[in-house]
């Protein structure tokens, strides 16, 4: 068996051609194929991956902006809690006071009616009885001896504190020993000198008496001047008495 050695050399170039020409038109067009595919695939799967990445800080940013909405939904449900509780405390002591002030009042008010019911009451009362004394007195006052009223008169005199006693005199020095004797009842001729002599002992002046009659005076009598009036009379002490009773207090109060 010969071998063609020109026939092995074109083979041989035939076959360098066909490599030479599957590379260039067949291997480069695959490799870049090949490499265009996988750079797509890497840029493909880096464009996933960053995809992801902002994915997940999007939930995160998602899942922080939740929890803020949670916190602030508790926060603001805890506010108007301690809102409306401040306020329920407040409504309470607002209308705690008003009760307290609307039943302070109501005593008050109360109190006062009865204070001025009594007060009518004992008006009434002590009229009533001032009424009945004073007809009462009135009834017997006639029959009270002259000399009776004049001690007690005299006695009124002589009761005068010290100073009261010289303003007495120095006034009836000043009236020019003018006095005004008025008298329940009426006194007779006797009776009247009876009473000037004694009045001028007991008060040490000479007098200039002037003897008037007052049936008011209910078996009594008052000695007058200008400033000064010495009462003696049961007309005076049932006034005392009323006024006294009045007040509430003792009778003995002036």
């Amino acid at each position: 068996m010969q071998i063609s050695w020109w026939t092995l050399a074109i083979q041989g170039l035939n076959f360098l051609v066909l490599v030479w020409l599957l590379r260039r038109f067949l291997y480069r067009p695959v490799q870049e194929i090949v490499e265009r595919r996988q750079r797509l695939e890497r840029d493909t799967a880096a464009a996933a991956e960053q995809v992801k990445s902002e994915a997940d800080a999007l939930k995160r940013r998602y899942d922080q902006a939740l929890a803020g909405i949670a916190n602030e939904r508790r926060t603001a449900l805890d506010r108007a809690h301690d809102e409306i509780e401040a306020e329920r405390k407040k409504i309470l002591e607002d209308a705690s006071r008003s009760a307290a002030a609307s039943i302070e009042n109501a005593k008050k008010e109360i109190a006062s009616e009865r204070d001025e019911a009594l007060g009518l009451l004992r008006k009434d009362v002590v009229d009533l009885a001032g009424d009945m004394a004073a007809r009462l007195l009135a009834d017997i006052a006639p029959g009270i001896p002259s000399d009776t009223v004049l001690a007690r008169l005299e006695a009124g005199i002589a009761a005068m504190e010290p100073a009261e006693r010289q303003r007495l005199d120095r006034e009836i020095a000043a009236n020019e020993t003018e006095v005004a004797v008025v008298t329940a009842n009426s006194l007779g001729v006797d009776e009247r000198a009876a009473w000037k002599a004694r009045l001028e002992h007991l008060l040490e002046h000479p007098l200039h008496i002037t003897f008037t009659e007052d049936a008011d005076l209910i078996g009594g009598a008052e000695m007058r001047l200008p400033h000064t009036v010495i009462r003696a009379s049961w007309s005076d002490q049932l006034k005392r008495v009323r006024a006294a009773l009045q007040r509430g207090g003792h009778v003995g109060q002036s």
